[in-house]
């Protein structure tokens, strides 16, 4: 996973680009191992660039680096996620793409953010990730609240994106579909 290098990403803080704002969390290229028999992107690897840009450089980001120490009391897990393509033409191998992050929200116990993977090119979104995540005590398992230095550090983050526009994806759902008769 590349450290983000994005020219005119404007600025710099806590050692990563930002772009209009989000944090820029991730750069690459898209390597050919990423398509299926239908030359579209695998699920599986959109998911697992998310599920990398979490766990490294987004928490750490966040200040919550420490929650990750082999003998930190507490961890984030992720409670809930929804991932959603565009409708636009998918990634060819090769081709460059970033990742941009927000934070949208947050409580003593729960973050909630969106990811957006950008084709480099033209900036286009071409899939976004939403979550919340947690904070538990690794031995009891149970929700408690962020230890005060991952807090003040998140606050900090929050002061940056707060007034960012939300992404047109945040909060979708997928609607239910109607229950199919039988063929009769």
């Amino acid at each position: 996973m590349a450290v983000p290098e994005v020219a005119d990403a404007g600025s710099v803080w806590r050692g990563l680009a930002h772009r209009a704002g989000r944090t820029v969390t991730l750069t690459d290229t898209v390597p050919a191992d990423w398509f299926d028999a239908n030359e579209d992107v695998r699920l599986t690897r959109t998911v697992a660039t998310f599920t990398e840009v979490v766990a490294w450089p987004w928490l750490r980001y966040l200040g919550a680096g420490p929650l990750f120490h082999p003998d930190a009391v507490h961890g984030s897990f992720g409670l809930d996620t929804h991932l959603t393509f565009a409708v636009a033409p998918d990634l060819t191998a090769g081709e460059p793409f970033w990742v941009e992050s927000q934070l949208l929200g947050f409580d003593a116990k729960r973050l909630h953010f969106m990811h957006l993977l950008r084709r480099a090119a033209d900036a286009s979104v071409i899939a976004t990730f939403e979550m919340f995540s947690i904070c538990v005590h690794k031995g009891r398992r149970k929700v408690v609240p962020m230890p005060d230095a991952v807090i003040a550090d998140v606050e900090e983050v929050w002061a940056r994106h707060r007034d960012l526009p939300r992404p047109e994806q945040v909060g979708a759902a997928i609607a239910p579909l109607p229950m199919a008769r039988s063929a009769a």
